[in-house]
């Protein structure tokens, strides 16, 4: 039986390698299973800020600081994902041009719509935060899965070739 990871968020270099949130590897001296971990990384970044730039773009109090209380925050986030669904019921072709959309084919990623809409504000970069070795051992796991028959993609190699051209 496979070791089992727990759930993690998923952040970019402005965050530091923690047990509850996975970065990617730096980008230096990268062999073939860390470029296709940061690949796959960077690949689920995008799925969550295309969902989370859908929602801010239709409703958008998430274009702010919310001045409520966290309880209610989730109330309001599970109201819009309620809203997008129904929204995605009804009016399906229009609703969802917005996607960004990954060509595996082309080795591309199209822009949705929402990206040429109001920017959300970047968070600086944060150093000085080394990692605990239990966390990068959680990452080294990650990527070992993703290199597996359990957890590849069949374009994964393609992808990190067309990067490195």
């Amino acid at each position: 039986m496979a070791n089992k990871l727990p759930f993690h968020m998923i952040g970019d270099d402005a965050f530091p390698l923690s047990m509850q949130l996975i970065k990617p590897y730096p980008q230096r001296n990268l062999d073939r299973t860390k470029r296709i971990f940061n690949y796959r990384i960077s690949r689920a970044r995008c799925t969550v800020e295309n969902a989370f730039g859908i929602l801010a773009n239709r409703f958008r109090v998430f274009l702010s600081t919310i001045q409520l209380e966290p309880e209610k925050v989730v109330w309001l986030i599970l109201a819009a994902c309620t809203l997008h669904n129904l929204l995605i019921e009804k009016n399906k072709n229009s609703y969802l041009s917005v996607l960004d959309v990954e060509d595996t084919e082309e080795l591309t990623i199209l822009p949705g719509a929402w990206r040429n809409d109001q920017r959300l504000s970047h968070m600086q970069p944060n150093f000085g935060r080394n990692p605990t070795q239990i966390a990068k051992m959680q990452r080294d796991q990650l990527a070992a899965h993703f290199m597996s028959d359990a957890g590849s993609v069949l374009w994964q190699d393609r992808m990190i070739s067309a990067s490195s051209v």
